[in-house]
């Protein structure tokens, strides 16, 4: 026996698809799919692992699998990476001569008298 919750998967998604496009004043239900997938892979970045699979285990079927579709543990790794190569070359705070950032500042005010 199926569990009723994937026999009415595509029609209940199509009942979100239609109200979120209507809420939003979207033109169509592709808009809506894809303003869906943008704000919940926004959220999905701002949690930990644990507190998007509890929030993933609420959602109906195919929005769980909507907000956990190419997800990569890696790229949640990459960021922390990035992070710690920018606080080794900037510090903190950003504020070293070396820090690109700061660097591109300084020669973006040279011109201007403001070096």
């Amino acid at each position: 026996m199926v569990p009723t919750e994937f026999e009415r998967a595509s029609s209940d998604f199509l009942g979100f698809s239609v109200a979120a496009r209507d809420f939003a004043a979207l033109a169509s239900t592709h808009q809506a799919y894809t303003m869906t997938q943008g704000v919940l892979q926004t959220f999905r970045r701002r949690l930990s692992f644990e507190e998007a699979m509890a929030f993933a285990n609420v959602l109906p079927l195919l929005l769980r699998a909507l907000f956990v579709t190419d997800w990569a543990q890696r790229s949640r790794e990459r960021r922390s990476e990035i992070g710690r190569r920018w606080n080794a070359r900037c510090g903190a705070s950003g504020r070293t001569t070396t820090c690109p950032l700061r660097t591109r500042s300084s020669a973006w005010r040279e011109p201007f008298g403001r070096a």
